[in-house]
Parts: structure tokens; C-alpha cells; sequence
């Protein structure tokens, strides 16, 4: 409970920097590798919402009968942003078609 004669609270083996030899469960060492979690999603899946998100933000809005994939741009909107849009959702079409059908059973997003 109290420091030894000589002894700074906080220093040393003592208060916040100690670390118990029979482990506290806290990884002290740079070689033991952390735990991973398992993602229940695909990196296409994380990257076709967050391709559906950036288009609702920019009024972008994408629809699907199943099959196909339709994009409504606002007019103002520069070419450039539309044609790389346009490449994005033909990238992940199949996993942008999951995600609205999955969210809207009418198909818009």
C-alpha cells in the first residue's frame, strides 16, 4: 500500500507502471500479436458502403432492379465526379446490389 523508504509513488515497479509477472492481461511484450476480431463483412462489402454513402452525400442516388445498377446525378455535379462514379459502381456492382436490396427491398438508395 505504501512506498518503501527511498521510493517515488508512480516510479519504478510502482502504481501505474508496474507490471506483474504472473500477467494481468495486458500484452507487455512488442512479439505477442494482439487479437484479431473477425470481420463478418468483405472489404467490398466496407467499400461499396462507403461508396453508396459519398454518393448520398453529393445528392447522388443509386437504383437497382436486381440486376442493373441506375445512377440520377444532380446537374451540377462536374463530369469528372460522375464518370468516376460511374467506374466505382461498375467495380462493385455486385456487392452495391446486395447492399440496397439488403436495405430497401423496392431497390433505391
Amino acid at each position: 500500500m505504501f512506498a518503501k523508504d527511498g521510493d517515488e509513488p508512480g516510479a519504478g515497479n510502482t502504481g501505474a507502471h508496474r507490471i506483474r509477472k504472473g500477467g494481468d492481461g495486458a500484452c507487455n511484450s512488442p512479439n505477442q500479436p494482439l487479437a484479431q476480431i473477425p470481420s463478418p463483412k468483405s472489404a467490398a462489402t466496407i467499400a461499396a458502403t462507403i461508396i453508396l454513402n459519398k454518393a448520398l452525400s453529393l445528392g447522388i442516388r443509386v437504383l437497382t432492379d436486381g440486376d442493373q445498377l441506375a445512377m440520377l446525378v444532380p446537374v451540377k455535379l462536374p463530369r469528372a465526379v460522375r464518370v468516376r462514379f460511374e467506374n466505382l459502381l461498375y467495380e462493385f456492382r455486385t456487392e452495391i446490389v446486395a447492399l440496397i436490396q439488403a436495405q430497401n427491398p423496392g431497390g433505391r438508395a
